[in-house]
């Protein structure tokens, strides 16, 4: 898959693969880590099979999300925001329901109140657990400080 940006010179279009486009989001994860954070509480809820977690992002937040293992559902109740990814950027607006793929990585910037909900297929019910089985490993997942998932604090710009 190939993401086309707005060439250097201004004219025309240049094709981005979506190694470099990866390469950028990565870049920009470590920018929004500068940014101070604002606390966002998770949800959860299970039913037979199915986990959901449900996050309200604050409007103005810039945030990027964790890597999935595996395919789920988001269901963006209500909001607006844009959302980057190796395939490009999508606005994406409230109510919308669409699914996630497994090894992607995001970026998004919040224009108003956002409700999002992701979906998985788990039959844990230990969030540890979960934690594991649904998202890759990596440096910083935790806020040793805090002791919460790096999803529940996002950082924020205001």
């Amino acid at each position: 898959m190939i993401v086309h940006q707005v060439s250097s010179s201004g004219f025309g279009v240049e094709e981005v693969a979506p190694e470099r486009m990866r390469a950028f989001i990565d870049a920009l994860e470590g920018e929004v880590a500068k940014m101070d954070p604002v606390e966002v509480p998770v949800d959860h809820e299970f039913a037979d099979g199915v986990y959901s977690r449900k996050i309200l992002i604050p409007k103005d937040a810039v945030l990027t999300g964790r890597v999935h293992k595996q395919n789920d559902l988001n269901i963006v109740i209500y909001g607006e925001m844009d959302v980057l990814t190796e395939s490009g950027m999508k606005r994406i607006i409230g109510p919308a329901v669409f699914p996630g793929k497994a090894g992607v990585k995001q970026f998004g910037i919040a224009y108003a109140d956002t409700l999002w909900v992701t979906v998985h297929h788990t039959h844990l019910t230990d969030l540890e657990e979960i934690d594991k089985e649904l998202f890759e490993d990596g440096p910083g997942i935790y806020d040793f400080v805090t002791g919460k998932l790096k999803q529940e604090t996002l950082p924020c710009q205001a």
